[in-house]
């Protein structure tokens, strides 16, 4: 689940990030290949330091890779789907970050873990939850969980 988060996280930074608060509707196609479609609100609640987000995203055969000193860490990831993310995302360390993310229907294939093994799961249902550094909820059934 560590790859779904850290996707959402470069879609939201390569749209959202520096926009001005309220709607948007917006795309990006810096993955490797593939997409991501997000929309939805973003403001700013500078007293509290938060970004809140009523926010969709619409993944298309978007690629991404992370290497890591720790084997546990490296993948190359493919996501279809169509992810809500509700909530709090912090500005300022003094506020965690609180995020709801919902999908009827996740696909994710690609390699994990260095040496590469093959991952694929398909039309999953997701249902996941941050709160601060945190992560954890269900994902095809299974109960998962990592910490930033």
């Amino acid at each position: 689940m560590r790859a779904v988060r850290e996707m959402m996280k470069f879609a939201f930074n390569t749209t959202f990030q520096m926009k001005p608060v309220g709607f948007h509707d917006l795309t990006t196609d810096k993955f490797l290949p593939g997409s991501a479609r997000v929309f939805g609100t973003a403001f700013s609640n500078g007293e509290q330091g938060v970004t809140e987000v009523n926010l969709t995203y619409v993944f298309t055969e978007a690629a991404y890779a992370k290497k890591q000193d720790e084997p546990d860490q490296n993948y190359l990831m493919a996501l279809d789907a169509t992810i809500t993310q509700t909530g709090n995302i912090a500005v300022q360390p003094s506020t965690p970050t609180a995020l709801t993310m919902q999908s009827e229907s996740v696909t994710l294939a690609g390699t994990v873990y260095d040496p590469a093994i093959p991952y694929t799961k398909t039309g999953c249902a997701l249902d996941l939850r941050q709160n601060g550094n945190s992560v954890a909820g269900r994902f095809c059934g299974d109960l998962v969980g990592f910490e930033f």
